[in-house]
């Protein structure tokens, strides 16, 4: 039994001894210990309001107001033994002490209520002897440690969670970039066993994953499994392989990191959200025993259930606007006719490494059943198509929802065509777009760093961010998100560039950099090529980084902007201490993603809320 179900038990069981001590209270009519009794009301009811408000403050935000509510009016029900609430508090105590603590302080409470209740229970007893009548045995000497017991440590619940709450804050921040920090390294193994999977096919693939805001909160004790257990990819892989004047077919699935050896993450059902509940248990909880007839009552010794202390809560954030579903999303297309081929860069194919059960090119093709046929009848869950796997990391693939399916007739368009308005029917973009894309691409650029979604320079252009869109224009319901498209293929030659933008970047971060314009690109509507002055077009197709740089602070200087958030986010991806280069100062550092989040990503997401 949690210690937080106990709370709720604590909660249920003060009511039921203030009217016993009233009965007690009744039966006696001297002055005096009518005044010790009415003491020892008072001080349990504030003493039991006091939990209750720290029962309240650990549950807000992380519940539903309408759950906590319910909750509070039946300290006894099934939803205080909800395993994902008690893992959200436990996350927001942080780590294995404060928990520890959490629960000792709740144990002692709860073992001092039972004191109370057996004190009771004698004199109830007693009076109700003849002989005994009017023998008063609650006298204040017996009740007073016990009580000051219990005060004591409803005081240290309080200023245990009042402090947790305030540091809820820097924490969450100080766990994210150990978080990013995982993410790059599982962008890594992905795409080597999306890599690895499609080795043995003949045709020329485009590798897409679509970008997305992945948030967790982290305790210090929390493994990869604990952390990545629940995070989802959408994989789709193009029919067509010899047809590259007709339109890719895409087959749509997901993606999910397996835990271990032996078990293989399971999904969602089809209708539910990402994080779904856990089953409630359906004991009852044990440790109080309701009065009996009218004159006796009991509670038995609280136990604690040894329990593990994993606190990592994920969360997906998918843009509104297009309705994407709260998953990422991997896309595979053997033509490659949708994309801008001349912008494409190349990526080396590499041996395998590990053997896959799973060809996402041809063996998904031969698979006819539908997803509705792949479901585990006992259990209500999707089985998997297979796995793909890398070195040190398997992958399950599952079939998705019918109605979030990749419909066959989808295109994809660059962000840049939408920008140049070059498309025949380009997509529109709101102001809230693309203020959700802005956070976005921002916390992709952590996320895949080091990556081979990125090209060799570390660097995300307009060019290399697609959407999917229908026949009508319209980006596609089922995946709006931004996706980053990437091709297999031989590689290429290195890009030479002139010692002008050699300079530029040696003092300057590429990947910040290029954040930077792309920023100013989403925000104005435009290209950085159309904001620069006659003249300033550096000759051939070389050598304009500098010319990008000193176009940037201009537009910069001259955009009129909703808020200074966006300015001073895109700002710091230009110039300041972000650039700043020491050794072992780089995104692969927990410590320069935190900075980088409370200095861009962060300022971003302000003016998305107030949007």
């Amino acid at each position: 039994m949690s210690g937080f179900e106990i709370a709720g038990i604590i909660l249920g069981s003060l009511p039921l001894l203030i009217p016993a001590i009233e009965h007690v209270r009744q039966s006696l009519s001297t002055r005096r210990y009518d005044q010790q009794l009415q003491s020892l009301t008072r001080n349990l009811k504030t003493e039991r309001v006091k939990l209750q408000n720290v029962c309240e403050k650990l549950l807000d935000g992380l519940v539903p107001p309408s759950q906590i509510q319910l909750m509070i009016s039946e300290p006894l029900g099934d939803l205080w033994r909800d395993e994902d609430t008690e893992k959200r508090i436990r996350g927001r105590l942080w780590d294995k002490d404060s928990y520890e603590s959490f629960e000792t302080a709740i144990q002692s409470i709860s073992a001092s209520v039972d004191d109370l209740a057996a004190k009771i229970t004698a004199q109830r007893e007693r009076q109700a002897s003849l002989l005994k009548r009017g023998v008063f045995a609650l006298k204040r000497t017996n009740y007073t440690e016990t009580l000051t017991e219990l005060k004591d440590n409803v005081a240290n619940l309080v200023t245990l969670t009042s402090q947790s709450i305030e540091l809820e804050p820097s924490r969450r921040v100080r766990s994210y970039g150990r978080f990013l920090v995982i993410l790059q390294n599982l962008s890594k193994s992905l795409y080597r066993a999306i890599q690895s999977s499609l080795t043995t096919c003949h045709c020329c693939h485009d590798v897409g994953l679509r970008l997305e805001t992945r948030k967790a909160v982290i305790a210090p004790l929390d493994s990869e499994d604990d952390i990545t257990r629940h995070l989802e990819f959408r994989v789709a892989v193009s029919c067509n392989p010899e047809a590259a004047d007709k339109e890719a077919l895409w087959r749509e699935m997901m993606a999910l990191k397996t835990v271990t050896e032996q078990s293989t993450a399971q999904p969602p059902p089809l209708e539910a959200p990402l994080a779904t509940r856990a089953p409630l248990s359906n004991k009852a909880p044990s440790a109080l025993n309701r009065f009996k007839g009218k004159k006796s009552v009991s509670f038995t010794a609280s136990q604690f259930a040894p329990r593990s202390t994993t606190s990592t809560l994920v969360e997906t954030t998918a843009s509104t606007s297009t309705l994407g579903t709260a998953t990422g999303t991997l896309l595979c297309t053997a033509t490659g006719t949708l994309l801008e081929k001349n912008h494409i860069h190349r990526l080396p194919i590499r041996a395998p490494t590990a053997e896959p059960t799973l060809t996402l090119c041809g063996d998904l093709q031969a698979i006819r059943t539908p997803a509705s046929c792949l479901r585990d009848p006992t259990t209500n869950t999707e089985q998997p198509y297979g796995i793909i796997v890398d070195a040190s990391r398997k992958y399950a693939v599952y079939p998705t929802p019918p109605n979030s399916a990749v419909s066959s007739r989808l295109t994809t368009v660059s962000l840049r065509s939408i920008l140049e308005e070059t498309g025949e029917r380009s997509p529109y973009l709101s102001c809230r777009d693309r203020l959700q894309m802005a956070v976005i691409i921002a916390s992709s650029v952590v996320q895949l760093h080091g990556s081979p979604w990125l090209s060799n320079t570390e660097t995300l252009t307009s060019r290399d961010i697609h959407f999917f869109v229908d026949n009508k224009g319209e980006i596609a319901i089922s995946c709006g998100d931004p996706i980053l498209v990437r091709r297999l293929a031989d590689p290429s030659p290195n890009t030479v560039t002139d010692q002008t933008s050699e300079v530029v970047t040696s003092k300057r971060n590429p990947a910040l950099l290029s954040l930077g314009y792309l920023l100013l690109e989403l925000f104005l509507e435009d290209t950085m090529k159309s904001f620069r002055a006659p003249g300033e077009q550096a000759p051939g197709a070389v050598g304009n980084v500098l010319s990008d740089y000193i176009t940037a602070q201009r537009a910069l200087e001259k955009a009129t902007f909703p808020s200074e958030n966006y300015r001073s986010a895109v700002s710091r991806c230009l110039q300041g201490e972000l650039h700043v280069s020491k050794p072992g100062r780089g995104f692969e550092n927990e410590d320069y993603c935190r900075e980088f989040y409370s200095g861009v990503i962060a300022l971003l997401e302000k003016d998305l809320e107030n949007a």
